[in-house]
């Protein structure tokens, strides 16, 4: 990407088709769309990155759905949605990670998967039981 092409921006409804596309191209990740939970990466009219920050039944909050178009991994631009998702946030963000270099450089930890938040291991469980994923923690 050329530096200063790349924007950033809340998902809207009419972005969900390119953000489940992308999400589909990267086995092992939820497919699922809430155009409030989802930050997005673009270049031009094109959706290259997107996360998701969830905020759960009991109040956990997890990201997800980090998913960069392939070519541009390396780039930042995955961290640029990250990085916009986690700011301002003083409460502890959980993530079920299927890259857990990624997620430690962004400041999350491996936890035990008994000390995540009920719903985030119902997920674990349930969901992601096939996946090789690590259980990580940023703390407040």
């Amino acid at each position: 990407m050329t530096p200063g092409t790349m924007q950033l921006r809340r998902a809207v409804p009419a972005d969900e088709a390119a953000v489940l596309a992308l999400l589909r191209s990267h086995p092992g990740l939820e497919i699922e769309f809430q155009a409030g939970e989802f930050c997005i990466a673009t270049e031009g009219a094109t959706i290259v990155a997107c996360g998701r920050l969830r905020r759960h039944a009991d109040d956990a909050l997890e990201l997800a759905s980090v998913a960069t178009r392939a070519g541009l991994h390396g780039r930042g631009v995955g961290s640029a949605v990250v990085t916009s998702l986690l700011g301002g946030v003083k409460a502890p963000i959980y993530a079920l990670a299927l890259a857990p270099g990624f997620f430690a450089r962004h400041g999350f930890a491996e936890v035990d998967k008994a000390r995540l938040p009920a719903s985030v291991r119902a997920k674990a469980e349930g969901l992601c039981a096939s996946q090789p994923y690590v259980a990580m923690v940023r703390p407040a």
